[in-house]
């Protein structure tokens, strides 16, 4: 036997519960009108099918039971901010049935249903972000001092990919995606960087649902790619959000815990995601810890603070120099050049640049030096690209300055001193003119600020 305790019967103001999903129900009720609604249909059918009674088809799908008038009258204190009043508006109709024997001193037999850790995980995962947290959780496991993880089984691509080959080496059970509704016992699945919506069918095996891993403060840059926009943006602060996840929508659910992270350097994107995947494991280990209670306490996300991480294009990688500051060329770099290299045009052929020189470098006499000896106080159009031989170092100017590349593809990859020898030397005034190319960066990203 075990006390009423269950994240269910917390939400619903200690009330023991089940439910079944019976029809569609449109509308939206507080606490204090579901309540009115359960003494309405208990007075007209003398039980507690309630057939009118709505209540949401997410990960609450209870084990328990209404047992009596006492429990039911524990929905007067729920507050109109509670989980049950949020999420109305998109709920179903479902009936409450009372299936489970009660005991004279309040408790409820039940086993399936855990209150506290060891859990029994069902991981969804695919790339390196993801391997950091399952490695955790693997981890734990093996730990003999600790009690977070009793199992762990995993969900993937079929493809080859970091959590498949992970998972084989540990001999973990694995489900390829997409997957049918496994019928083992978990009490709540965990979601990184899994890149597919999971449905509500599978959603409602877990108890405690299934949450997710998210490199980014949520609800700022929610979506597939939350650390190439948070780099491209220039934010001076990210984080990792644990949240719950709920069918149909990306990152929209309700905020377990959060963390911040203060960007102190300059990252790439695949240095910042590094340290976010150790630092989303690490608060993923501290949310299954309280799991329970972090469940009860949940936050909504604010939708004031909504931005999208839309999937990264070909496009983004384009270089308009007479719109675009060297600080956001360089961010483009950062976050953009281990996807696309950046992107121009000479010639009506396609350039890429990369390996992109400091601001520290362009910024030194002995580049500012050989720049004022080729144009003195002359305006230079953006796009224009020079050789600077003491630096080896291509110099294309931008909209306040200029920026530089050491390396260049325009037909085959050249060195700055190859592409120098082999194109800016014999061009008129030993120069060219990359064309400068709009994009969406300025008026969708760079402008989007806290």
């Amino acid at each position: 036997m075990q006390s009423l305790s269950s994240p269910l019967c917390r939400r619903l103001g200690g009330i023991p519960v089940r439910f079944t999903c019976t029809r569609n129900f449109h509308g939206s009720l507080t606490p204090n009108e579901l309540l009115n609604r359960i003494r309405t249909c208990h007075a007209k059918h003398g039980c507690w099918n309630l057939k009118e009674l709505p209540i949401i088809p997410s990960r609450i799908y209870p084990t328990k039971a209404i047992t009596n008038t006492q429990n039911i009258r524990q929905f007067s204190s729920l507050p109109k901010t509670s989980f049950i009043g949020a999420i109305f508006k998109h709920s179903k109709s479902c009936k409450f049935e009372s299936t489970f024997s009660t005991y004279s001193d309040g408790t409820i037999s039940h086993d399936q249903f855990r209150h506290e850790p060891p859990w029994r995980i069902l991981f969804f995962g695919t790339d390196h972000f993801s391997l950091a947290s399952l490695r955790a959780l693997r981890e734990n496991l093996k730990d003999s001092t600790s009690s977070l993880v009793e199992s762990i089984e995993v969900v993937t691509i079929n493809k080859k990919c970091a959590v498949r080959d992970y998972a084989e080496q540990e001999n973990l059970k694995i489900y390829p995606w997409p997957s049918p509704v496994m019928m083992e016992k978990y009490d709540v699945g965990v979601v990184a960087s899994f890149g597919h919506l999971i449905p509500g069918k599978i959603i409602r095996m877990f108890p405690y649902g299934v949450v997710n891993v998210h490199p980014s403060l949520l609800p700022r840059w929610r979506g597939a790619s939350p650390v190439v926009h948070t780099i491209l943006n220039g934010d001076e602060v990210t984080g990792v959000t644990i949240t719950e996840i709920r069918p149909k929508h990306f990152d929209i659910g309700p905020i377990l815990i959060q963390e911040p992270y203060y960007l102190t350097e300059k990252f790439s994107t695949f240095e910042l995601r590094k340290i976010l995947a150790a630092k989303g494991s690490q608060l993923l280990m501290r949310s299954l810890l309280d799991l329970p209670k972090l469940e009860r306490y949940e936050q909504p996300q604010d939708p004031s603070g909504i931005t999208y991480a839309h999937k990264v294009t070909a496009s983004m990688s384009i270089v308009d120099w007479a719109d675009q500051t060297r600080d956001q060329i360089d961010r483009q770099h950062r976050a953009l050049s281990e996807i696309f290299m950046l992107r121009s045009e000479y010639q009506d052929q396609a350039v890429k640049l990369f390996d992109m020189v400091d601001k520290h470098t362009m910024a030194s006499a002995v580049v500012q030096e050989q720049i004022y000896k080729r144009f003195g106080d002359s305006h230079v159009h953006p796009g224009t690209m020079i050789y600077i031989s003491k630096e080896k170092v291509l110099a294309v100017c931008c909209k306040d300055g200029w920026v530089g590349f050491r390396k260049i593809i325009h037909k085959k990859k050249m060195t700055a001193q190859e592409f120098n020898n082999g194109y800016l030397n014999k061009s008129k005034d030993r120069l060219i003119l990359l064309r400068s190319l709009s994009n969406t960066l300025n008026k969708y990203i760079f402008r989007v600020r806290v």
